[in-house]
């Protein structure tokens, strides 16, 4: 039976603009159950120019540590499973920079990298290309909704499809109100039926204007669209892509 992933999340306690604490982190995993959802990868903001490699995993690994031990008191049975990883920005010299690998969802070479708010040079496409050819890991471009805004993103897009990167959206970004914003969001479910995006994640940040809501997006999609979303997040979040 196929298991549903939300490969895009900030539930662990205190670490970023997420969960403000563990209680918090509870009921969005609670949330996330009920949902259906059988895994969480756990994507903590990374900053390059602002975090220590080694500060940055330590934090974490204590905040899924005072987590884990709520979720062994409450029943493990009420909670999908967790799996490390993180979200991270892009910074120039991101190619090069060592321990990377230690971002990665946990026990694959799956990187999840949150693109720059702005116009991508050819540069910033190299950098990513490098990470995919030269370190060998298979990046994942978290939200890439977000970038439409910016002229000529699509082109960028396509040009990185060809690297090949895979492509996340969130859940909230199926939504629509108001004729214009159903044929972008008509155009957004097109790319998940194509395939040309191929993971779905919450990016749940509290229980409030950002919660869980996995489910909400899923509804819009067909079944068979929804079958090889499910496929393609096991191969990565869980067999790391082998």
């Amino acid at each position: 039976m196929t298991m549903i992933i939300d490969c895009h999340a900030h539930i662990l306690p205190a670490m970023d603009d997420g969960a403000k604490d563990s209680a918090t982190s509870l009921e969005m995993l609670k949330a996330s159950k009920e949902q259906g959802v059988d895994i969480v990868i756990a994507t903590p903001h990374f900053y390059g120019d602002r975090d220590r490699m080694e500060n940055f995993i330590s934090r974490r690994s204590a905040s899924f540590a005072r987590l884990k031990q709520r979720i062994e008191e409450e029943g493990e049975e009420n909670f999908p499973q967790i799996k490390l990883g993180a979200e991270v920005a892009f910074f120039r010299g991101i190619s090069a920079a060592e321990g990377i690998e230690n971002l990665c969802v946990e026990g694959t070479k799956v990187l999840l990298l949150e693109m720059p708010f702005a116009p991508w040079s050819n540069i910033v496409i190299d950098e990513v290309a490098s990470l995919v050819h030269d370190r060998g890991f298979k990046v994942v471009l978290a939200h890439i909704e977000r970038y439409l805004a910016y002229k000529g993103q699509e082109e960028k897009l396509m040009q990185l499809a060809q690297i090949p990167v895979t492509f996340q959206m969130n859940a909230e970004c199926l939504q629509s109100s108001g004729f214009f914003e159903k044929r972008r969001v008509q155009k957004l479910i097109d790319w998940f039926e194509t395939g040309f995006v191929s993971l779905m994640g919450s990016d749940c940040h509290n229980l409030s204007s950002r919660k869980p809501n996995l489910e909400n997006g899923r509804s819009k999609l067909s079944e068979a669209t929804l079958h090889a979303i499910d496929n393609n997040a096991e191969y990565l979040m869980i067999n790391g892509g082998r």
